[in-house]
């Protein structure tokens, strides 16, 4: 099933209209993404990588949603990552409940957003104050983009490809590591 959302809200359309648009052969509308459900790998990643960082995360107050929680852009359109870490203490939402500062976002690479998840949400996500964190995660093969901001305000990247390896989350009061053997789990290449 094939779900259209407003570039700015991040809400589904309705049905009618993504069937006009698919009908009616609509290509281009610059405020529109074109979503298909996400395959099974992805449901899996997403499913172990939020086990996996909430059973670590969850006794420093942070709270792990889903795709379905939208984080507030600078620029003020809505993302949705896979996974969104928030200090629940000190959760800050807009009149929508999108998040205002999120501490981490997970981005699970799909074909059809991997170019906007690896450009766009990169430049987007860079520019939230309280993000510590951006990771991309490819369902194709091991391997994991971690970009961590500095404490000089630079981010850094490190590439992870080995199931042995780890994502750092090292902004809570003691250093957090999951590794792509956890996240990877029950998934074949």
């Amino acid at each position: 099933d094939l779900q259209i959302q407003d570039k700015m809200t991040g809400e589904n359309l309705p049905a009618d209209l993504v069937n006009y648009v698919l009908n009616n052969e609509i290509s281009y509308f610059p405020d529109l993404y074109f979503m298909a459900n996400p395959s099974r790998k992805h449901r899996f990643i997403t499913r172990n990588s939020r086990f996996h960082v909430e059973k670590r995360t969850i006794q420093y107050g942070v709270v792990v949603y889903t795709e379905n929680c939208g984080m507030l852009m600078i620029k003020g359109n809505t993302r949705k990552p896979d996974l969104v870490l928030v200090n629940h203490k000190e959760e800050i939402t807009d009149q929508y409940d999108n998040i205002l500062n999120p501490l981490a976002a997970f981005e699970v690479l799909s074909p059809s957003t991997a170019h906007i998840d690896l450009t766009e949400k990169l430049s987007e996500y860079k520019e939230i104050p309280s993000l510590q964190t951006y990771i991309i995660i490819s369902q194709n093969e091991p391997k994991v983009w971690q970009y961590s901001r500095t404490e000089n305000n630079i981010w850094l990247l490190t590439e992870l490809e080995d199931m042995n390896d780890f994502i750092i989350l090292d902004f809570l009061p003691e250093t957090v590591y999951v590794f792509l053997k956890e996240i990877y789990e029950d998934i074949e290449f």
